[in-house]
């Protein structure tokens, strides 16, 4: 059995992992409010709720002795607040490729792939990146026991090259947007003239038949 000064060990360490992850997950939150220029409220409760166990937990743990009730009532403070990172990371998650779906989603849509890429050269990378992390959240949530280490691989080795990516990949549609707007003038003012071509020429037009109209019934005397 377990001794108390065993279980301080042990909970000591608990504590440490868990406060680096409250860290790990703020930052995130921040890093994804950055992105998609919204609070990821649904993150922000969880990590909220997270703290409270920790509170209460270490609130109890400050108690000495501590009996064995209370030992399980800290453990178990410790679990439900490791859930609750775990499910902000997922909202972190779902919240930073959900932009990226829908932008990428837009852009195609609205320029085409091959459009973006002229101004992206990285864009096809991009979309494969997308696509790879929506199969890894999809992965996550049919194989529980791999959710924490498909959460560390979207937040260590993927999501650092969405925001490595996010400035170009905005630069990139603020220029094809300017084209495109470009390219819309220059056809609406020779579609003005083209018009003011066809009218001028209707107009000439019916001016020849009123003269020779005119003509007809009136043929000049030599």
């Amino acid at each position: 059995m377990e001794t108390e000064q065993e279980f301080r060990a042990r909970a000591v360490d608990f504590f440490s992992r868990l406060l680096e992850q409250f860290r790990i997950v703020e930052r995130g939150i921040k890093r994804a409010e950055q992105i998609n220029k919204k609070a990821v409220i649904p993150a922000i409760n969880e990590l909220r709720y997270a703290a409270r166990q920790l509170f209460n937990a270490q609130r109890l743990f400050a108690k000495d002795p501590l009996n064995r009730s209370e030992r399980h009532i800290i453990g178990k403070r410790l679990i439900i607040a490791e859930q609750y990172f775990l499910n902000a990371e997922h909202d972190i998650c779902d919240a930073v490729v959900g932009f990226y779906h829908q932008l990428i989603a837009r852009l195609d849509a609205e320029f085409g792939i091959s459009t973006i890429t002229v101004y992206f050269h990285e864009y096809p990378k991009l979309r494969e990146l997308r696509a790879r992390c929506l199969e890894l959240i999809a992965d996550a949530r049919e194989d529980y026991g791999r959710r924490k280490e498909i959460y560390d691989t979207l937040r260590n080795d993927a999501f650092p090259e969405f925001y490595a990516y996010h400035q170009a990949l905005l630069d990139a549609e603020l220029t094809a947007t300017a084209q495109r707007d470009k390219e819309k003038k220059t056809l609406d003012r020779a579609l003005a003239k083209k018009k003011f071509s066809d009218r001028l020429s209707i107009a000439l037009a019916i001016v020849a038949i009123i003269q020779a109209y005119y003509y007809y019934y009136h043929p000049l005397v030599p």
